[in-house]
């Protein structure tokens, strides 16, 4: 008699003894993850095979197969956060107050949330940025888009950890944020440089004016107190 495999429908694994996984405990037979959205399988054999060699060009004369192996292989289309947990062993964090967590997040912004005068840009995100501890980090990163594709450098937003460059609360839920001068990763690029008063070069935005885009996106990180894993 032989076997196949023909499909997958629901799986549990149970644990045979007590254990912990992250900061969940389990015990003896406790179902520990129910899979009922695996879609595909495989069955592999496989055995360690020790020969004697010898006489003329060292043929193989005498083979031992031994340390069989079966290893059952299971595809899920999906995974939750729970799943991923005991899957990689790891504990599984609820934001909290007291807890946080930084969410990454990518957002498209139109023009209609777009300004650009006096050789600023500031631009309307519907969620508040992330500031890092650290004065004078980098909090987000901003690339001017045209039909979908990104037409420039990343120009980094720069806040001077008090209040200058920080992002402003707009009072509905969206937060602005203002590209004045800005750090950049092209030295070269046409919108120009100017010394500040610590001595470093900065580079002006008034140049975007002339840039021929119709959205930006915008990556940065949001700090979550609820609603995340």
């Amino acid at each position: 008699m032989k076997f196949g495999v023909r499909e997958i429908c629901d799986v549990v694994l149970r644990a045979k003894a007590r254990q912990q996984v992250g900061n969940k405990i389990f015990y003896k037979n406790e179902p520990v993850i129910y899979f009922d959205t695996l879609k595909t399988s495989s069955l592999e054999g496989a055995a360690t095979t020790v020969y004697a060699q010898g006489g003329r060009g060292n043929a193989r004369l005498m083979a031992w197969e031994g340390e069989r192996t079966v290893t059952f292989t299971m595809e899920d289309a999906l995974i939750s956060p729970e799943g991923f947990m005991i899957l990689s062993g790891a504990g599984l964090i609820e934001a909290s107050s007291t807890a946080t967590i930084k969410q990454h997040v990518t957002e498209s912004v139109d023009e209609a949330n777009i300004k650009i005068a006096d050789g600023k840009a500031t631009i309307i995100l519907s969620q508040k940025p992330y500031l890092p501890a650290d004065k004078g980090d980098n909090f987000a990163y901003v690339m001017f888009m045209k039909d979908g594709e990104i037409i420039s450098e990343p120009y980094i937003p720069v806040h001077d950890g008090d209040e200058e460059g920080k992002p402003v609360d707009n009072g509905d839920g969206t937060w602005t944020i203002t590209l004045d001068k800005h750090k950049c990763y092209d030295e070269s690029h046409k919108f120009g440089a100017v010394v500040d008063d610590d001595g470093q070069n900065d580079y002006i935005v008034g140049g975007l004016a002339d840039l021929a885009f119709d959205s930006v996106l915008v990556d940065y990180y949001v700090e979550r107190e609820s609603g995340a894993k």
